[in-house]
C-alpha cells in the first residue's frame, strides 16, 4: 500500500524513502487499511497487564468491568471533544473496551439465562435505530459499540458446519479486506451510491462489494495466484 500511494504520487522509488517509510509506519500507519496491525500490536503489550485480574475475578467484579467500560464508551461517544489529560486519546481505550467486553460475553454473560434472547433483541432494535440514524442523525450514541456486542454474543451460540463455500471464504477473508477498499471506490466512482435508495444503500453496497471480492478471490485461486501472493 505504501509502494501504490508512492506511485501515485509520482515520487521514484529510492533507499532514501525507507525513513519516511518508518515514520509513517511508527506513527499514523502506511495506509489505513491496516489500522488493525497497530491495535493488535497494542492488545498484545497490554494484555499480560490485564490477564491476572481477569483470570481470578468473580461475577461481580466482571460486571463491574463490562459496566465501566460500557459506560467509557459511551461518554467519549457524547463528549468527543473533552481533553481527559494531556496527551490522552480515548479512542485508544475504546478499543481495549471492546476487547475487555468481548472477552467477558464469552466467559460469563453467555452463560446467563436470557442473554441468547437479550441480544437478539438488542441486535434488531440497534438496526432499526442505525437506519433511521443513517437517514435522520438523532443520536451521537455509540450504536456501532452496542451492535458489534449484539452481533458477537449472536455468533457465540451459531452452530458452524464445515462447508465448501464457508471454507472458501474463510481462507479469503484477510484477501477479501484489503481488497474491499479499492471496490467501494470503484462502486462510488460509477455512482451506485446515487442510484440507490438510502435505506438500502448501507445493505446493497455490501452485497455488491462481497460478491465481487468472492469473484476475485475465485480467479486468484483458479489460477492459482495465491501462490504468488501470500
Amino acid at each position: 500500500m505504501f509502494g501504490l500511494s508512492i506511485f501515485k504520487e509520482h515520487k521514484d522509488l529510492s533507499i532514501m524513502l525507507i525513513p519516511e517509510f518508518i515514520n509513517k509506519f511508527l506513527t499514523y500507519g502506511v495506509h489505513g487499511v491496516y489500522w488493525y496491525v497497530y491495535l493488535i500490536i497494542g492488545l498484545y503489550l497490554i494484555t499480560p497487564l490485564l490477564r491476572p485480574f481477569f483470570r481470578n475475578a468473580n461475577n461481580k467484579e466482571l460486571l463491574y468491568a463490562f459496566s465501566i467500560c460500557t459506560l467509557f464508551v459511551i461518554i467519549s461517544a457524547l463528549f468527543p471533544d473533552v481533553r481527559w489529560v494531556k496527551g490522552f486519546h480515548s479512542d485508544y481505550f475504546v478499543y481495549i473496551a471492546y476487547f475487555i467486553c468481548g472477552y467477558i460475553i464469552a466467559h460469563y454473560l453467555r452463560d446467563l439465562k436470557y442473554t441468547k434472547d437479550f441480544s437478539l433483541i438488542v441486535t434488531l432494535v440497534i438496526l432499526v435505530l442505525c437506519t433511521i440514524n443513517g437517514i435522520y442523525k438523532f443520536t451521537t450514541l455509540p450504536l456501532d459499540f452496542f451492535m458489534s456486542l449484539s452481533l458477537f454474543t449472536l455468533m457465540l451460540y451459531v452452530p458452524i458446519k464445515e462447508t465448501k463455500p464457508l471454507l472458501f471464504v474463510s481462507n479469503a477473508s484477510y484477501g477479501m479486506y484489503l481488497s474491499h477498499v479499492v471496490f467501494i471506490s470503484i462502486f462510488l466512482k460509477l455512482g451506485f451510491s446515487d442510484k440507490l435508495p438510502l435505506w438500502i444503500e448501507p445493505f446493497a453496497m455490501a452485497c455488491i462489494v462481497m460478491i465481487a471480492e468472492c469473484a476475485l478471490m475465485l480467479v486468484i485461486k483458479k489460477m492459482k495466484l495465491n501462490r504468488w501472493l501470500n
